[in-house]
């Protein structure tokens, strides 16, 4: 029973510790959003295809799978464009398209 009780307290202060560091996040990127006029337009390309993801019902892995054509477990520049048409993101001009690429390019 003591166990359960603290177990129940620690499962508490981890949701509670959680919550802050949400709440904290959403503060930081309000204030991102309004000092930055980049990272606005980045953020609402960005939920922009999670909308269409979760539209269609498909998980980002799903959708990795299905744009990564040559399945070699990356995206390269033009099937990153296709996924961006596949997900009705047609919108952007060729130097958004570079910069949202770069973005998210890490390797």
């Amino acid at each position: 029973m003591r166990e359960n009780l603290e177990a129940e307290e620690r499962l508490r202060n981890v949701q509670e510790a959680k919550d802050d560091l949400e709440n904290e996040f959403e503060v930081v990127r309000k204030r991102l959003e309004n000092v930055d006029q980049q990272y606005r337009w980045e953020n609402s390309i960005f939920n922009k295809i999670c909308m269409q993801l979760k539209r269609f019902r498909v998980s980002p892995l799903q959708a990795f799978e299905e744009f990564d054509r040559n399945k070699d477990g990356k995206l390269s520049r033009e099937e990153f464009i296709g996924a961006l048409n596949m997900l009705n993101i047609i919108d952007l001009s060729q130097q958004e398209v570079d910069f949202l690429f770069a973005s998210v390019d890490y390797d």
